[in-house]
C-alpha cells in the first residue's frame, strides 16, 4: 500500500542479488490516490477503511489549505456518526483523522466546538480532540482547575479507548484526584502504557516521591 502523492511511483519489484545469485520479489500495489475518482463510493461505504482513504486524500489535498481542511475534518468526523459505526470504531477513526488531519490552533478549536455540539445533540461525547483542547484551555486561562479539567476530560476518553470499562472505572478514581501533578504524570503514562495497572501505580506513590528509575 503506497500512501505517497506520485502518481508514477509504482515499485512492484524487489531484487537482490549476490555474486552471480539473485531473488526477485514481485507484488501487487495498492496506491490510495488512485481513489480520488470514487470518493462518492468511498463516502457511502459502510466500511470503515473508507474512512481512513478519505481522510488520507483530504490530508494530502489540503496541505496548504488549512480552512479546506477544517471543512474536511468536519465532514469526516460527523460521516463517523451517519455511519452507524459503533463507539470503538468512532474513536478509532478518530484519532487517525486528528493524527493526520493537523490544523492551526485557532481553526482545531472552531472544529472542536462545533463537532462537541454535535455530540451533545446526539449523546455521544467520543471526540479525542477534547484531551488537547481542553488541557491548551487549562494552560491559556493559568488556572489550575482549569486544568485539572482539561486533564480529566482527557484521561476520561483516552481509558475508555484503551481499556474499556477497566479504563472507565479507574478513571472514577481519578476524579477523586486534585493534585495537577499526578494526573499529568497519569496521563503521560498512558501514552505508552501496556496495562492499566502501570496507570493505578501512580496514585499509590506518594506525593512528590520519584518513579523508580527516574
Amino acid at each position: 500500500m503506497l500512501t505517497d502523492a506520485r502518481a508514477n511511483w509504482r515499485p512492484a519489484r524487489y531484487t537482490s542479488a549476490l555474486w552471480g545469485c539473485a531473488v526477485e520479489f514481485s507484488y501487487p500495489v495498492v496506491k490510495l490516490i488512485d481513489y480520488r475518482a470514487q470518493r462518492e463510493a468511498l463516502a457511502a461505504s459502510p466500511n470503515p477503511f473508507a474512512t481512513v482513504v478519505l481522510a488520507h486524500l483530504a490530508a494530502l489535498e489540503t496541505r496548504r489549505d488549512p480552512a479546506g481542511r477544517a471543512r474536511a475534518k468536519l465532514t469526516l468526523a460527523r460521516r463517523l456518526y451517519e455511519r452507524g459505526y459503533d463507539r470503538e470504531q468512532i474513536i478509532g477513526l478518530f484519532r487517525f483523522s486528528d493524527w493526520i488531519m493537523r490544523l492551526p490552533a485557532a481553526l482545531e478549536a472552531e472544529v472542536w466546538q462545533q463537532l462537541r455540539q454535535d455530540e451533545e445533540a446526539r449523546g455521544m461525547p467520543y471526540s479525542t480532540s477534547v484531551e488537547r483542547i481542553g488541557m491548551q484551555q487549562g494552560l491559556e486561562q493559568g488556572r489550575q482547575e482549569g486544568l485539572r479539567r482539561g486533564l480529566l476530560a482527557g484521561l476520561e476518553v483516552a481509558l475508555a479507548a484503551k481499556f474499556g470499562a477497566g479504563g472507565e472505572r479507574f478513571f472514577a478514581e481519578l476524579r477523586a484526584v486534585e493534585e495537577v501533578a499526578v494526573l499529568a504524570a497519569v496521563a503521560e503514562r498512558l501514552k505508552t502504557a501496556a496495562t492499566l495497572a502501570e496507570g493505578q501505580a501512580l496514585l499509590a506513590r506518594p506525593a512528590g516521591e520519584p518513579e523508580p528509575g527516574a
